[in-house]
């Protein structure tokens, strides 16, 4: 019950608040070669470093920003951290459908659902395919709140939503930017899966 009324929050979840931050995409710029992009434990160039990115590092996340939006919020696969915007080069996500290379995960049961260009690989316990997928987004921009697909073809059986929101896998303490609702068609049966997404490569 409690799964079904999660998802049905997901499905009616509507555009985000002007006021708040829609996930970004970045590649980092401006460090030279042989050099590293610290990771900051807070909004501040003398926090501690937590973490350092390469100089060609793409598709960093950005979940938040601080108050100056000089400093962007990014998840690191166990916690968080900050990073300097001045050294991050933002990304176009393209017009509409699901933006490639966002990825979905979630637990009890384990799967996972990748997004390429008009097509998505699904996988959990003793079931990985590719197939197609049809899509569309709240706008056709980098600023997209809500995504929602459907497996196409014949004998299709997936479904769901992303939504610009703030969600926890349950497991780690990495923050993640965008909850996941999958409907799962399988025989007679319907299952309720939810789950985080990242644009994130890592």
């Amino acid at each position: 019950m409690r799964r079904a009324a999660l998802f049905a929050l997901i499905l009616a979840a509507g555009p985000a608040p002007a006021q708040e931050f829609v996930p970004r995409l970045y590649d980092v710029a401006g460090v030279a070669e042989g050099d590293v992009l610290n990771v900051r434990a807070a909004p501040s160039a003398s926090a501690e470093v937590v973490a350092t990115l390469p100089p060609d590092r793409r598709r960093v996340e950005v979940i938040g920003l601080d108050d100056g939006a000089n400093w962007g919020r990014i998840g690191l696969p166990e916690g968080e951290g900050w990073v300097s915007l001045a050294f991050l080069e933002r990304r176009y996500l393209g017009e509409a459908g699901m933006a490639p290379g966002m990825r979905c995960i979630g637990t009890e049961p384990f799967w996972s659902v990748t997004f390429g260009e008009g097509g998505a690989t699904w996988s959990s316990p003793g079931e990985e395919r590719s197939f197609g997928v049809a899509a569309d987004r709240s706008a056709p921009s980098s600023d997209a709140r809500v995504y929602g697909w459907a497996e196409t073809g014949a004998g299709a059986t997936l479904s769901g939503s992303v939504v610009a929101a703030s969600c926890s896998d349950g497991m780690s303490d990495r923050p993640w930017g965008w909850v996941a609702g999958i409907v799962r068609r399988t025989g007679g049966e319907v299952e309720l899966l939810s789950g985080c997404c990242t644009l994130s490569s890592q």
